[in-house]
């Protein structure tokens, strides 16, 4: 191998080469392999940059190097491993280590610089930390005026690395779910939920929602009543439903899970639902079963047909799921508030346009679209680009529900798809039915 020994003069400042050779005891690396070298490594500013727009839009690092190699003609052309985007990953995560509040109160601020009727709130503990916060945009504000009758609230995200939980407000307009305000709460304690509704309350330029739709937390029902006097409280059928496996043991589970599944969904009175629920639960050998008891004393919040406004609730919890899956894929569990905070903008924003024609800020979609129901050319260049401020920030989700099956149970069933099935195929007989009564 080659070598080269310098020594310090013992007099004067000068070195002497002691000891020199150049002939080397292996072969010099292939210009394909010169990569692998620790003094040819490195992570170019342009390759920084969009390392930087890939981790906004929640590429995975492995994906962001194949990209790379695709982009440079090979991994021998990239200049770097894996290991040094990973490097310089955690090298950012690092410089906003400690400021991940003050970076979302800044951009807060400059919301509300942009335009006076963006709201938010925040609050810390002693130590000056931030323990929770709130925010809702004008498009949103605008959207619950008109749409803001039924909301669903989902509390069941754990998004980033300080385990704070993400808590979003949704709805549906005309055809797409919308997004109304969004929090972060750092527990779901009894003051925490008080202070979102409250804030939620201070936001909206209208009353309290009609009926609200939320997992079964014990906190929050009892917030909404005290928050939400005259709205209806429903919970969600889809989390019930994705309890069975943990609160059965599993040959009941799989002998006896369709049946009441069955019982729940497709019960057409309240009468028929009490005779099978009965029959059933007596056939899985689930009388003394706590959680199903305490489950059928609390039917008339989420058996279809027992809870007020059945049909209204069961089309809203598709929605509300919808956006369930829609925000697990799109928030990652272990980024950062920045990173969240750009999820949000993105997934939300990305929503606000037509399919079909391109436009912005109008009321239908691809499937309704009346420039392509009269053949007429679709130029997406002619989008407006100011009629943000005219949409109703909706998040298109149609797509979302061949995606479901990553919360179906483990016996292959798909409750969504079963929600979804009992909702199209009885609603309309059931809107027939009141306008039958009326017109008696």
């Amino acid at each position: 191998m080659s070598k080269i020994s310098v020594v310090k003069e013992q007099t004067g400042l000068g070195w002497i080469v002691s000891t020199f050779m150049e002939s080397h005891n292996h072969q010099l690396s292939t210009p394909s392999k010169v990569r692998l070298l620790r003094s040819h490594r490195t992570v170019s500013a342009a390759k920084k940059a969009l390392s930087q727009k890939f981790a906004e839009a929640n590429v995975p690092t492995c994906q962001q190097m194949r990209l790379f190699e695709i982009e440079s003609g090979g991994p021998e052309h990239v200049g770097c491993t894996e290991r040094y985007i990973r490097n310089y990953e955690k090298t950012l995560r690092d410089e906003h280590k400690g400021i991940d509040s003050e970076t979302l109160i800044d951009f807060f601020l400059s919301e509300k610089d942009k335009s006076s009727t963006f709201f938010f709130d925040y609050d810390t503990d002693s130590d000056n930390r931030l323990i929770r916060c709130f925010w809702a945009d004008p498009i949103s504000k605008r959207a619950y005026t008109t749409f803001g009758d039924v909301v669903v609230s989902d509390t069941t995200y754990n998004t980033n690395k300080y385990g704070m939980i993400f808590a979003p407000f949704v709805g549906v307009n005309h055809h797409q779910t919308i997004v109304f305000a969004c929090g972060f709460l750092s527990d779901e304690k009894t003051d925490s939920f008080v202070w979102l509704l409250n804030k939620f309350l201070e936001a909206m330029p209208k009353e309290a929602p009609h009926l609200i739709i939320t997992d079964q937390d014990p906190d929050m029902t009892k917030v909404i009543g005290e928050v939400f006097p005259k709205t209806i409280h429903r919970y969600c059928l889809w989390h019930i439903l994705n309890k069975f496996p943990d609160k059965l043991n599993p040959v009941t589970f799989r002998d006896h899970y369709q049946s009441i599944k069955n019982v729940i969904v497709h019960s057409t009175t309240s009468i028929e639902f009490e005779r099978s629920w009965e029959e059933v639960r007596n056939c899985a050998n689930l009388v003394e079963n706590d959680w199903l008891s305490l489950m059928y004393e609390l039917r008339h919040k989420w058996v279809p047909h027992i809870s007020t406004m059945y049909f209204l609730q069961e089309c809203q919890v598709v929605r509300g799921l919808k956006v369930h899956m829609h925000f697990s894929r799109e928030i990652r569990t272990k980024g950062r508030v920045k990173r969240l905070k750009s999820s949000k903008e993105n997934s939300t924003s990305r929503g606000r346009q037509c399919r079909g024609c391109g436009h912005r800020g109008v009321s239908h979609d691809k499937r309704n679209c009346p420039n392509l129901k009269d053949g007429s050319t679709v130029n997406n260049d002619n989008t407006d680009e100011n009629s943000d401020e005219e949409d109703f920030g909706s998040i298109d989700v149609h797509d979302e529900v061949r995606e479901s099956d990553e919360a179906s149970p483990d016996d292959g069933s798909n409750p969504l798809k079963d929600i979804m099935d009992w909702v199209f195929n009885n609603t309309r007989a059931k809107i027939m039915e009141l306008i039958n009564k009326n017109e008696q």
